[in-house]
């Protein structure tokens, strides 16, 4: 009873601080959300952030399941998210590093492919190991070099498939690694994705390093939220939004001068009563199962690739011997992360016959015998990735109602903070204006 009466109170309480006018209203605590409010925090804007589960991230998080911290689906940070340094700088949260490779499992064979400037030595093997050659790292610059003229802006047209073969890429290095790890990336096994958004995940990894935080995943948004922690209000569910208000579910109505809608696209359509069709197909969808395990398993922070073309699984890793605050001392976890799929297909049925066999086969991609493996929690996620870059569906254009979220270009962590923050500082001119 006394849970029940807090919680009540807790409630009024938002409620009462809810009805008082602010100058922003941020619906959503994702991390365009989150990095939006930063941003006007430090600026000393008032604002509240309306976010409708018990939790910040949005789509990026962890579950703690058994002592072992489960990130929802194979998630990473990159080592030059600029943006990211702003609000989760590594001196309050640490980042480990991935080695920047990959490991190629294809039956009994085992070939490291290995960024040449991080090991030129693995560069000279993969020439001999029948699943690249000089023609592929002919290819591999095209590629950068194409990726370096993205950045500065120059346009380039088509999808990645196309793009893969113009360059000249052998048939068997985009099926044994492009193939297995950009789709593990991008969440598109056919690579249909456009040409840029593949340079410039190809540009993100030739300068950068796959990361992740200490505790996992979703310490990131919990650093994000910290400081502007008593400004979130939870279990806040948003039905209407317009010029200057938004409605909840229970009914109230609240004003403010700008509202801000962090939230995916098909959320923001209903928002703003957009008439849009079901829009599940314009995600991209994958899975992840979770393991734990005290037997000895290899430790080097690595991503395991499935080379072949059958197995339910993209890639295999243990997040244990990347960072620390995945499971407790002496102990391993595993993430067998799945191939993806469209977000409007019906999702796998994972049977505990199913689950026998991604154990087998994710103890195959590690080369070690999984059948002592305990699983920890499995994760089906129906809308993990945007699967293209979509225009802002407001119905009209207004200066008081504004969207943010990485479905406005290409989908990342990166670009879901730098979304925010911009959005805060054209926030910030427009009240300084106004005032």
């Amino acid at each position: 009873m006394g849970g029940t009466r807090d919680t009540q109170v807790r409630r009024l309480c938002e409620q009462f601080m809810s009805s008082q006018s602010h100058q922003v209203i941020i619906i959503g605590a994702g991390l365009s959300g989150l990095s939006c409010a930063r941003s006007l925090h430090e600026h000393g804007i008032d604002f509240e952030v309306l976010e409708s589960t018990s939790r910040v991230g949005g789509r990026l998080g962890s579950d703690i399941m058994d002592g072992v911290t489960c990130d929802r689906g194979f998630q990473v940070s990159m080592s030059n998210y600029d943006a990211l340094e702003r609000p989760v700088p590594r001196c309050v949260l640490p980042r480990f590093g991935f080695t920047r490779g990959a490991v190629l499992v294809s039956g009994s064979r085992r070939v490291r492919v290995i960024d040449p400037k991080a090991d030129p030595i693995s560069a000279v093997r993969l020439l001999f190991s029948g699943i690249g050659g000089w023609r592929d790292l002919r290819a591999a610059n095209r590629c950068r070099t194409l990726a370096a003229k993205v950045r500065g802006g120059h346009s380039v047209g088509g999808s990645a498939r196309t793009l893969i073969e113009s360059v000249g890429f052998t048939s068997r290095f985009f099926e044994s690694f492009l193939k297995p790890f950009f789709s593990g990336v991008l969440l598109d096994e056919d690579l249909e994705v456009p040409a840029e958004r593949f340079l410039a995940t190809l540009d993100r990894f030739a300068h950068g390093r796959a990361e992740l935080p200490e505790g996992g995943m979703q310490q990131i948004a919990e650093v994000m939220a910290q400081p502007i922690r008593s400004a979130i209000s939870f279990d806040r569910t948003v039905t209407a939004a317009g010029d200057g208000w938004v409605e909840l579910d229970d009914g109230s109505r609240l004003t403010c001068e700008h509202v801000v809608l962090a939230v995916p696209f098909d959320v923001l359509a209903r928002l703003v009563g957009h008439d849009g069709q079901d829009q599940a197909g314009a995600w991209s969808a994958t899975g992840a199962v979770h393991f734990a395990t005290t037997d000895k398993i290899p430790t080097e922070p690595i991503i395991y690739l499935n080379a072949m073309t059958d197995g339910r699984l993209n890639l295999v890793c243990v997040p244990s011997a990347v960072a620390e605050g995945y499971t407790a001392e002496g102990a391993h976890s595993i993430i067998a992360s799945m191939r993806p799929w469209t977000g409007g297909h019906q999702a796998p049925v994972i049977s505990d016959s199913d689950l026998h066999g991604i154990r087998k086969e994710a103890g195959h991609l590690l080369g070690v015998d999984s059948s002592s493996w305990r699983h920890v929690h499995t994760n089906l996620i129906a809308r993990a990735l945007p699967a293209q870059k979509l225009a802002s569906p407001f119905p009209e254009k207004s200066s008081r109602l504004h969207a943010t979220g990485d479905w406005l270009r290409w989908p990342s962590i990166e670009s879901a903070v730098e979304s925010g923050l911009e959005l805060a500082e054209t926030l910030a001119g427009q009240l300084r204006r106004d005032a």
